[in-house]
């Protein structure tokens, strides 16, 4: 199966990736934010599908997935960190 990124013929090599719970939103740019200073551009390459992971997501209050690379980054591997979103949401 391809990835929804490989399928939508997504170019995304010069920046950071994510995944949201709406599939609406692959291939659009969103902005992130862990200390309110700092915004990074990222671009939606996955999304959550129809299996109860969107309810899932909302109930928990996750709104967005990041990278590995952006995890460690952000120094939240394994956890979570608070993030200010704009555009995560359809």
């Amino acid at each position: 199966m391809q990835s929804p990124a490989t399928y939508h013929n997504i170019d995304y090599n010069n920046g950071y990736v994510v995944a949201v719970s709406s599939c609406a939103l692959i291939g659009q740019p969103v902005l992130l934010t862990v200390d309110g200073e700092r915004w990074e551009r990222h671009t939606v390459v996955d999304c959550a599908g129809n299996d109860g992971t969107p309810a899932w997501m909302s109930r928990n209050n996750i709104i967005v997935e990041v990278s590995y690379e952006t995890c460690q980054r952000w120094n939240s591997c394994g956890g979570g960190v608070r993030v200010m979103c704009l555009g995560c949401l359809d």
